[in-house]
């Protein structure tokens, strides 16, 4: 005992506890109990026909076929570290005793150190296994899977890809359902438009008899142009046997034919051009609007009908799609822990610590002298 005491008078103990303790603990745990932490890779991409890429990669990607959509990167990105993809992992692969064996050691391993065993806690814990690293030039997103064996790490791997995969064909299928449901919806109501302007023209053509108002009017002016004609007809053989015989009885009756024939012109011209709603142009107004009403509701329902057509045949032209470009790779060799890095990084850190503790030991005894 008095030994060690000796030994410690001797040896400064700060730096005993600060480093050399530190460090003989690093060593030990790195060194004999560190579990070995295998990373599989994979790289993905999402693509769509119709967008735009940018970069070499993004134009060769493009040239056969592969457009990358950056905005809908990011909802992938999301889901491989949200609480559903973590879920559905739990249930296929049982992830949570992968992470759990007893021959993990017990500083990695989930469960220990007072960690509860709760879904919260594990997602939390998962989290720390995946990392999505996103490359803007190539739009190419990396994934990397943790796991303390090699097959463990692949089977993840591969299995956040296929649900990732999943949830953009269940993007598709709603965005495409949401599209053909609201220009069917538009083609309806076009549909209802047009029925109701249709039905209005012929309530109206049934309640005024109108049935072409130009076309009527023309045909009523030429019965007015016979009928002045043979006004003017009847009017000269009226002064024509007034001149000749003035006692001639055939002139009362020729006074009443054109009296007759007056009334007539007046009543198809009042039929034209009259005061009253009955009057062809008075009603060719309301023909007309009715008519326009009819023409545009005929052309709106077209157009919806070739949108709804056109939504059809060009969707697939739209979707996006997960293309893996490097499968998930079954790793030889664990890239983690870097024992010997850890154990320097302590030690310098110890050392660091230490010399501040020297520092301000210093000053607070020189302070007190």
């Amino acid at each position: 005992m008095n030994k060690l005491n000796s030994f410690f008078k001797k040896n400064d103990p700060l730096f005993w506890v600060c480093v050399v303790i530190p460090t003989i603990v690093l060593t030990f745990y790195y060194g004999f109990i560190a579990s070995d932490v295998y990373i599989s890779q994979s790289k993905f991409v999402i693509r769509s026909p119709n967008q735009q890429s940018v970069s070499g990669l993004g134009v060769m990607l493009k040239n056969i076929g592969f457009n990358a959509s950056s905005d809908d990167s990011y909802i992938v990105r999301d889901y491989l570290t949200s609480r559903d993809s973590v879920k559905i992992l739990d249930q296929n692969l049982a992830i949570k005793s992968k992470y759990s064996k007893a021959d993990i050691d017990a500083a990695s391993r989930f469960g220990t150190f007072f960690q509860e065993d709760t879904f919260e806690s594990f997602y939390d814990y998962f989290n720390k296994k995946v990392k999505v690293n996103y490359d803007p030039a190539s739009s190419i997103s990396e994934l990397q899977v943790r796991a303390y064996t090699p097959q463990d790490a692949q089977q993840i791997n591969a299995q956040l890809l296929k649900t990732s995969e999943a949830v953009v064909n269940r993007i598709n299928s709603q965005a495409k359902n949401d599209i053909l449901k609201y220009s069917l919806q538009e083609v309806k109501n076009a549909q209802a438009a047009s029925a109701k302007a249709a039905e209005n023209l012929a309530n109206y053509r049934t309640d005024k008899a109108v049935f072409n108002p130009e076309g009527q009017s023309m045909i009523v002016l030429q019965e007015i142009s016979k009928l002045q004609d043979a006004l003017i007809q009847a009017q000269t053989q009226l002064a024509q046997a007034q001149s000749l015989a003035p006692d001639n009885p055939q002139i009362e009756p020729m006074k009443l034919r054109i009296q007759t024939l007056q009334t007539a012109i007046k009543a198809k011209s009042e039929q034209v051009t009259g005061p009253s709603d009955r009057s062809l142009s008075n009603r060719s107004a309301d023909y007309q609007r009715l008519q326009l009403e009819k023409e545009l509701a005929d052309k709106q329902l077209a157009s919806a009908m070739v949108s709804y057509e056109t939504a059809k045949n060009d969707f697939s032209q739209k979707q996006l799609y997960l293309a893996t470009l490097a499968q998930p790779s079954l790793p030889d060799a664990a890239l983690e822990p870097n024992r010997l890095k850890n154990i320097l990084s302590g030690f310098i850190f110890g050392l660091l610590t230490w010399g501040v503790l020297r520092l301000f030991v210093a000053g607070v005894k020189e302070h007190n002298d």
